[in-house]
C-alpha cells in the first residue's frame, strides 16, 4: 500500500466513543498510551504485539512519566 501510494507509513488510532467516553480521564489517557505503544519505534508500518511491549506495567510506567511532566 505504501509503495502504491508513494508515501511513508502512517498510523490511525480509532476511538470508539461508546466505550471511550464512559472512561475516567485517567483511563482515557492510559487507553491512548496503550494504543500508541503498539506503534514500533521505526514507524515502519508494522504493529507491536502486547507482550512484551504493551502490558499494564509498561502502560502504567508511561502514564506516570506523562503525569510527571
Amino acid at each position: 500500500m505504501q509503495i502504491a501510494m508513494k508515501s511513508k507509513a502512517f498510523y490511525v488510532i480509532e476511538i470508539i466513543s461508546e466505550n471511550f467516553d464512559k472512561l475516567s480521564h485517567e483511563d482515557k489517557i492510559k487507553t491512548i498510551i496503550h494504543e500508541i505503544m503498539h506503534i514500533p519505534k521505526s514507524f515502519g508500518g508494522g504493529f507491536r504485539s502486547h507482550r512484551p511491549f504493551v502490558t499494564s506495567k509498561t502502560v502504567d510506567k508511561a502514564f506516570k512519566a506523562y503525569i510527571s511532566l
